[in-house]
């Protein structure tokens, strides 16, 4: 999805009341594709957390320094390399290697589901 930040902290599209104590920075991601099915769907709202510690396990958001285009992804690793796992064996490509270019912008910690 393409990254557009054009709101200033305390901006919103919509206000949603966030589960647990979010630090400052969190935000909520829209997610779009299917990449992440079938635990995550497109239209899914999830809450990113910028200041909270990840690790490999984690569902991330990540985003290439010079691209204003992020993913969500599954964060694995394998002998000390950390990857972008697509849940979706159908998603290609599945897995992205985490290099210098790639940073994490923050963890999900919740996903909103409406009823």
């Amino acid at each position: 999805m393409e990254i557009i930040d054009l709101y200033q902290p305390g901006t919103a599209e919509e206000w949603l009341d966030a589960p647990g104590n979010p630090t400052p920075n969190a935000f909520i991601l829209k997610l779009d594709g299917f990449s992440m099915q079938p635990k995550f769907w497109s239209g899914d709202k999830v809450l990113i957390e910028p200041s909270l510690e990840w690790k490999p396990g984690d569902f991330v958001f990540a985003k290439k320094a010079d691209h204003t285009a992020g993913t969500f992804k599954k964060l694995i690793e394998e002998d000390g390399r950390l990857f972008l796992f697509a849940l979706n064996e159908d998603f290609k490509p599945r897995i992205q290697e985490i290099d210098d270019t790639w940073a994490i912008v923050g963890k999900a910690t919740w996903r909103f589901d409406q009823l």
